[in-house]
């Protein structure tokens, strides 16, 4: 059987912790023989000692040789492993010694009688060639240990070649701040101060791209390690320098202290704000017809669960105390609710099931940490900026800015979440052609042609050129959203687990002005018929969504990494069936061959993860495919800026054949 055949790369990664756990046991010797093997094959599957993926496995070699290096002179160190080989030293003696003890050997042999100078000549040979025997081992130990630093060295260094050679990606970087570390740690090591400080100095301009300084526990450890290299290389005011480092590595401590003491604090401020200011706030800010039907609504039940003699007189409490379940907003008294929804389950819209889900006071604390990342990464963004700006920042600017982010950050992180569990739990009601004819009278079920169908359907995705089929309509639709682009309307997503850098803006259908976007309203319209139209000509059992996904993407490079949409696991399914993507820029302004494609993987599912069809985003462009079985990407963009409307086709999952 061939080798390559039964090595995979789930197989590899798996033998690799083995040999990470036996590092970490002290078991050197046994873990670089393994690993020594496991690159062998590495090189072997993957067929290129410089492929990607193979900078992990290099960096993983050298540094457990490093490792054991360190180990060893730990032990050389050590006051106690010195003592035991007290007995060894006497060997410790160089060529020219042994010669010189041979010669006086010989002329004292020459002074005595025969038989004393038998024996004697025989001791004196028998430890001179156990002299010369440990001199041998000793050169062959040291052999080794230089044929170890260069391995080290070759390792490391290859480990950073290769990922100096990917996409400059946040986990790229932080893995090329390791290598830096470690090598700064080699040099150290061989006593090679000045080579250990470049090391220290390209970790940390790189940790400073991709970490927030003021709160990196790993740039601090730099600045310290950088001290100390300062120090031991001893040049000229290298005392100064060095306790500039160490002042800085324990400012950004100190920072850490403070947050984590205020982290507290601050977690009490959400928790209250998110129990008593939820429900109609944050619905109102989605759709404002959904809130004051929810408003009147919750008021009816609140009232009706309150019926009785007492509560029907005058109400008698204060609405001076802040404690006041109910405080008065806009004149009125009593008519809104932010604390409580007291209208039944069963009774609930889809809207407020989702609001309540997303602000469920038992929820609350497992949101806590994603919620202060969000915010923390607004706040330290707008600091940057307003110091690059050189406004002024003082006590009085940071307690204003850190207001401002709890309360616009805690209002956007909630409305998004919302959203998200809206389009996860849409509806089971799936949609009919009379119920598109009753909302949007004018649109018709035409857009989907008959070969489009049947490749959605047999082949998981369909591509569709000219959608709109209009000019006009396509550079107005690139005005507005780059009116909604100035005006900031787009949110970076700080949060996303998945890796992207482009911007989005979540819309709901109600919510765009027929008057001021009407080209964005006349496509959302269209796209919103895609899943009436499926429901009308196949079995598809679509269900209503009127939730869409704006994303922006800057001629910086932007991306989004390969993934999927919905899973057909029940943890990560998430309710999405079809993943409807809409291409908006200006193509007669730009060369867009080889810049902002899409890549789709359509055998993913069939053990077949490699294989991927391309498309350009081409103006007025549509793309179909299904969310489960087909993960997706879209390539760095480094021309004009475009846009890219999301929308998801919902319904339930077919895990028995897992087609949709």
């Amino acid at each position: 059987m061939n080798q390559k055949s039964i090595i995979t790369e789930v197989y590899l990664e798996q033998k690799l912790l083995e040999c990470i756990n036996l590092s970490i046991q002290q078991k050197f010797d046994e873990s670089l023989n393994q690993l020594a093997e496991i690159l062998e094959s590495a090189c072997l599957y993957f067929q290129d000692e410089k492929h990607p993926k193979l900078g992990k496995f290099y960096f993983i070699y050298g540094n457990t040789l490093l490792q054991r290096l360190e180990h060893n002179t730990e032990i050389l160190n050590n006051p106690k492993e010195k003592s035991k080989s007290k007995s060894d030293q006497k060997f410790k003696i160089n060529e020219n010694s042994i010669i010189k003890e041979t010669s006086e050997v010989e002329e004292e042999n020459n002074d005595n009688d025969d038989q004393n100078s038998k024996e004697e000549e025989s001791n004196n040979n028998e430890e001179i060639a156990n002299k010369i025997e440990c001199l041998n081992i000793k050169e062959n130990q040291n052999q080794e240990q230089v044929d170890d630093i260069q391995l080290v060295w070759e390792n490391l260094e290859l480990s950073k070649y290769i990922y100096m050679n990917q996409e400059q990606s946040n986990d790229v970087q932080s893995k090329l701040v390791e290598i830096h570390i470690r090598l700064a740690e080699f040099e150290a090591w061989r006593d090679q101060y000045e080579n250990s400080v470049q090391e220290y100095r390209k970790a940390l301009y790189l940790a400073k791209e991709i970490e927030e300084e003021n709160f990196s526990r790993r740039i601090s450890c730099i600045y310290f390690q950088l001290g100390n290299a300062l120090l031991y290389e001893n040049k000229n005011l290298c005392e100064e320098q060095a306790l500039q480092y160490y002042l800085k590595s324990v400012e950004i401590l100190n920072n850490i202290l403070t947050f984590k003491k205020e982290q507290e604090n601050v977690q009490n401020i959400v928790v209250e704000s998110a129990k008593y200011k939820i429900g109609n706030k944050y619905i109102y800010l989605i759709d404002q017809k959904e809130a004051d039907l929810f408003k009147d609504r919750n008021t009816y039940y609140y009232n009706k669960k309150r019926e009785n003699k007492e509560q029907k007189k005058n109400h008698t409490h204060c609405h001076n105390n802040i404690n006041t379940e109910n405080q008065p907003k806009n004149g009125q008294c009593c008519t809104t609710f932010f604390a409580k929804i007291y209208i039944p389950k069963s009774e609930q819209t889809h809207i407020e099931k989702s609001a309540i889900e997303a602000l469920d006071k038992h929820k609350l604390p497992y949101l806590l940490p994603e919620l202060l990342d969000y915010i923390s990464k607004k706040f330290f963004k707008l600091k940057n900026d307003g110091i690059k700006d050189n406004l002024k920042w003082d006590k009085q600017t940071q307690g204003y800015l850190t207001a401002e982010c709890l309360k616009g950050g805690c209002q956007q992180f909630f409305i998004q979440k919302i959203k998200e569990f809206s389009i996860r739990d849409q509806s089971i009601e799936t949609c009919n052609s009379f119920d598109l004819e009753k909302n949007h009278p004018k649109t018709q079920l035409n857009f989907l042609q008959s070969q489009n169908i049947s490749q959605l359907i047999n082949q998981g995705y369909t591509y569709i050129k000219n959608f709109i089929n209009n000019t006009d309509f396509n550079i107005n639709l690139y005005k507005e959203f780059n009116f909604l682009e100035i005006d900031g309307r787009f949110e970076e997503q700080v949060n996303e687990k998945s890796g992207r850098s482009d911007r989005v803006l979540w819309v709901s259908l109600s919510e765009i002005s027929d008057k001021d976007f009407k080209n964005f309203k006349e496509i959302c319209v269209r796209l919103t018929s895609i899943p009436y139209e499926l429901n009308e000509k196949t079995q598809f059992l679509a269900q209503i969504s009127e939730l869409f996904q704006v994303s922006y993407f800057k001629n910086n490079g932007s991306y989004q990494e390969k993934h999927f949409d919905s899973s057909f696991e029940g943890n990560q399914d998430n309710g999405r069936k079809l993943t409807v993507l809409y291409f908006s820029n200006l193509d007669n302004d730009i060369n867009c061959k080889d810049q902002g494609k899409i890549r789709i993987y359509p055998d993913f599912l069939k053990d077949d993860q490699n294989k991927y069809v391309e498309f350009e985003t081409e103006v007025d462009s549509l793309l179909i495919l299904k969310s489960r079985v087909i993960p997706y990407e879209i390539l760095p963009n480094n021309n004009q800026k475009r846009y890219i409307i999301r929308f998801w086709v919902t319904g339930p999952a077919d895990k028995n054949k897992k087609q949709f």
